[in-house]
């Protein structure tokens, strides 16, 4: 392999999922868990993101500014400086982005105007964290006291306008909550280890008395009241409303991020361990204060946690460097992890859309979204006569039928489906891909359990059809059928060039048929020119 490919296939590692085991029912007619679907490059230092899901606006902020998303078409940028922090009210279409200097940067986006950029206003102080009451149309932006002269204070905007200059809070703001249902801000105090209370433009309250050390996060859930605020000394505090509810030590790490969806009632807390040779994270799920007793591991130490409330979908990035990864789990189920080939510092999910935006450093934007699962009939090893299903990729605009047949004597298990999901590749130039890759799996009904390699007792007839014509270069009778598996163990993918057994092509109706015996990442390849983990699911 050259060395222009191999540093490609590096920078673009990010484009593989791994299965490590699933509980899956699947239908024909049902969608697969959330893949990387759109691979788009941004700005070097992509960090945070936010949405729009009344409008279908992604924003996706950068060193160069601000990055607009439509659905999975990045439509527009603009040039707002560096920003650290994004918040949108979705009543009114307002984008706050606040950065490193004094003033806020206001976007404004309408159903029928296109996102744009209002005015800078200034503050007079160097501005960081943000975030919107949609009931009041407040945006609440801390002034962290890092300069003077307005230290350690909240200023409260209504679009351009400024209402507040800034609130007198804590010191070293630096995090902000909302709870709508009743108007209240709460605002986390680093250095003065409490956490302020603010409702319109005053400070109502200030709550301590010893329930805080040094807080990071302050999140809060409308639908019940409860405020979970995260504490530096390995501790949660729970609040209701106003009141001081418990304070939860977590003997192995410090929490450093909660989420919480409102379907289910479930909190999902973000632990990471203090070691900084071997950094691990986890998620200890709650039900408003009482802990649950469940735990997720992670393999690498917590990043950012989002839920999408209407699948139920959890994405948790953890992780940094070449080792950043998305993690998605079902409730309390992981189900894959995603190598992003950089830290992912951030993740937004637009639920009507069902689709999460995830900015990575390196300059990309990852894009999760779902896509339709083809089941075979039910199968057992009594069938008589062989059994094809039909699993339908869309490749450059064109309808590619994949034809899977498995004879009676495949199948060793009763009850039990095979799952075909339609891959799509990375489009880049130079590389020879045939254009066409899917993933078999399989379940078992009733209890959908999916193993994470199945073997057949005979091999599948897989025909594949591909594009026409092919990207130039590829060699058409060169082609072949390689299989991909994810090793968990030394979190890599392993590929097998001989996978398939070669059996018939037609160059005329450009059709590929092999014949497979275990389950797997498939991907109709022209020799070796291309890293393979570039595979992307459709």
């Amino acid at each position: 392999m050259s060395k222009s490919y191999r540093s490609l296939g590096i920078a673009l590692l990010l484009a593989c999922a791994a299965l490590v085991g699933v509980g899956l029912a699947v239908s024909a007619e049902e969608l697969s868990p959330p893949y990387v679907i759109v691979l788009s490059p941004w700005s070097e230092n992509a960090k945070v993101a936010d949405v729009d899901p009344r409008l279908g606006y992604a924003y996706v902020v950068a060193n160069k500014g601000v990055a607009i998303f439509q659905g999975l078409t990045r439509t527009i940028t603009i040039d707002t400086g560096n920003t650290n922090a994004i918040a949108v009210d979705t009543t009114r279409g307002y984008v706050y982005l606040t950065g490193t200097g004094t003033n806020v940067s206001v976007l404004t986006a309408t159903e029928t105007v296109s996102p744009y950029l209002v005015m800078n206003v200034e503050l007079g102080a160097a501005s960081g964290t943000v975030a919107v009451l949609t009931t009041t149309g407040y945006a609440y932006i801390a002034l962290p006291g890092l300069d003077d002269p307005a230290p350690d204070k909240v200023a409260v905007m209504y679009g351009t306008q400024l209402r507040h200059p800034g609130i007198t809070v804590g010191d070293l703001p630096n995090s902000i909550a909302v709870n709508p249902n009743n108007g209240y801000v709460y605002v986390a105090n680093r250095r003065s280890h409490n956490v302020s209370v603010i409702q319109g433009t005053t400070q109502i309250q200030m709550l301590g008395g010893g329930n805080f050390m040094t807080p990071t996060r302050v999140v809060a859930n409308p639908a019940t009241g409860y405020v979970y605020v995260c504490n530096s000394d390995q501790t949660l505090t729970i609040l209701h409303d106003l009141e001081f509810r418990q304070r939860i030590t977590f003997a192995e790490g410090d929490p450093v991020g909660v989420a919480i969806n409102p379907g289910t009632g479930l909190v999902y807390v973000a632990i990471n361990n203090r070691d900084i040779v071997n950094p691990r994270g986890w998620l200890e799920i709650f039900e408003g204060e009482t802990r649950l007793g469940r735990s997720i591991a992670l393999s690498s130490d917590v990043r950012s946690l989002a839920i999408n409330p209407n699948s139920g979908y959890v994405y948790a990035s953890h992780g940094s460097g070449e080792k950043g990864i998305v993690t998605i789990m079902s409730g309390t189920v992981p189900l894959e992890s995603f190598p992003m080939g950089q830290t992912a510092p951030n993740i937004a999910v637009d639920p009507i859309q069902d689709l999460a935006y995830v900015p990575i450093y390196d300059g990309r934007v990852a894009i999760f979204g779902r896509t339709p699962v083809y089941a075979s009939p039910l199968l057992s090893p009594d069938m008589t006569n062989d059994v094809s299903f039909n699993c339908t990729n869309i490749q450059m605009g064109q309808l590619l039928p994949i034809t899977i047949t498995v004879s009676p004597e495949a199948v060793s298990v009763p009850q039990m489906r095979i799952l075909c999901i339609p891959l799509r590749n990375v489009e880049s130039p130079g590389l020879a891909f045939a254009k066409q890759a899917f993933r078999l799996i399989v379940s078992y009904e009733p209890t959908g359990t999916v193993p994470l390699v199945y073997e057949f007792e005979t091999p599948l007839w897989i025909t594949t059809t591909y594009v026409s014509p092919l990207p130039n270069g590829i060699v058409e009778d060169e082609l072949m059928l390689w299989r991909g598996e994810w090793n968990g163990v030394e979190d890599r993918w392993v590929w097998d060039r001989n996978a398939a057994d070669f059996v018939q092509q037609s160059l005329a109706q450009n059709w590929w048929a092999a014949r497979v015996r275990r389950t797997g990442h498939y991907a109709l390849l022209w020799q070796d020119r291309i890293y393979l983990p570039l595979v992307m699911r459709q």
